[in-house]
């Protein structure tokens, strides 16, 4: 993936990764673009996850995360204890800039799917 050319091939990832996640029950809540420094974010919630797509144009980092948000039961101790994260990290895709310049776009994209298709599916 060339990384100057980013944004167009980010839109394409972005359609692709919504087409996957909405049939699934999930909406996006937010999505992002910054020019300088480039960056895009892009967050979609379902009633059991929520999905995080980030590009670190600075840093020349792709990042995929999916996260399972906890139980009701499970909010209520981590509160006891004085936590108050309501996710848990089920999956991640991390690619720097060194490990995107040899693929191909369509690798990236399945990479993506792989990783949504491991911790969304039963």
């Amino acid at each position: 993936m060339h990384v100057p050319a980013a944004e167009p091939f980010l839109e394409t990832l972005h359609q692709d990764i919504e087409n996957r996640l909405l049939p699934l029950g999930f909406r996006t809540v937010r999505r992002q673009f910054t020019p300088q420094p480039p960056g895009w974010y892009a967050v979609f919630d379902s009633p059991g996850h929520i999905v995080r797509f980030i590009w670190d144009g600075k840093d020349g980092r792709l990042m995929l995360r999916v996260y399972a948000k906890r139980k009701w039961m499970m909010k209520l101790a981590k509160a006891m204890l004085g936590r108050s994260d309501e996710e848990k990290l089920a999956g991640e895709l991390l690619l720097s800039r060194n490990e995107l310049a040899g693929l191909e776009e369509e690798q990236v994209i399945e990479k993506c799917a792989d990783l949504l298709k491991r911790h969304l599916t039963a």
